[in-house]
């Protein structure tokens, strides 16, 4: 689901999981938006320094 949301930063590898591909693909409001609709909670967003 995420993918929808922010397909820029986000994308499927061989297990169909999603992994960052590119972080400052999209703007963090995109990205915190694809987060929280995640159907299985496996993603965090750390906007923390770094």
């Amino acid at each position: 689901m995420c993918l929808v949301y922010a397909g820029e930063t986000f994308e499927h590898d061989a297990e169909s999981k999603a992994v960052v591909v590119d972080a400052p693909g999209n703007d963090l409001e995109t990205v915190r938006i694809a987060v929280e609709s995640c159907p299985t909670r496996a993603l965090i967003l750390n906007e923390g320094e770094g």
